[in-house]
């Protein structure tokens, strides 16, 4: 049984590394937008720099938050999986490490969300329009709110696994 949970742990964990991977990738792409549109965007002196400003700060708290959430997650899980090999595996603290786990990948898909809208307002703002596909950002948030709802579902086993165990204790 703890192979079975390792080897679920391992694809969980990679699946996250994936995202955060996919994560930075996406990051590299809007910097080179950023940087090849910058000359265009104040050539013509036509900026709102107030809009501009609130725009660059507000992206960059929400990938800032982004990775945060994404982190903690990772920590959460990577704590879970050194209590499984620790022959740990139905206690409280476990309990919370998955729900956390779950909670900051479905902030990560909030804040993935609010990063998509502002990258697509900064290229409105600067005149470069970009179509704000629709069907990227589904596929893009989808997946990992399943893996959010996994996380949750796996966490409740573990609070009925837990509670069971305790009622079996209690009997004579």
């Amino acid at each position: 049984m703890k192979k079975k949970l390792n080897f679920l742990c391992i694809t969980m964990l990679t699946l996250i590394v994936i995202e955060f991977a996919r994560l930075c990738w996406e990051m590299k792409g809007f910097v080179k937008f950023f940087q090849h549109n910058m000359e265009s965007i104040f050539a013509d002196g036509s900026i709102d720099w107030v809009l501009f400003w609130v725009t660059i700060i507000a992206a960059a708290l929400t990938l800032l938050i982004l990775y945060l959430t994404l982190i903690r997650g990772l920590i959460s899980f990577v704590k879970f999986m050194l209590n499984v090999n620790r022959d740990k595996i139905f206690v409280k603290d476990n309990v919370s490490l998955l729900r956390k786990t779950g909670k900051g990948i479905f902030l990560y898909n909030v804040f993935t969300l609010i990063s998509i809208l502002t990258g697509y307002f900064i290229s409105v703002q600067f005149n470069q329009p970009q179509s704000l596909q629709l069907s990227w950002a589904y596929r893009s948030v989808i997946y990992p709110i399943i893996l959010a709802f996994f996380c949750w579902v796996i966490a409740e086993v573990f609070a009925i696994g837990i509670k069971l165990k305790e009622e079996q204790e209690l009997t004579v």
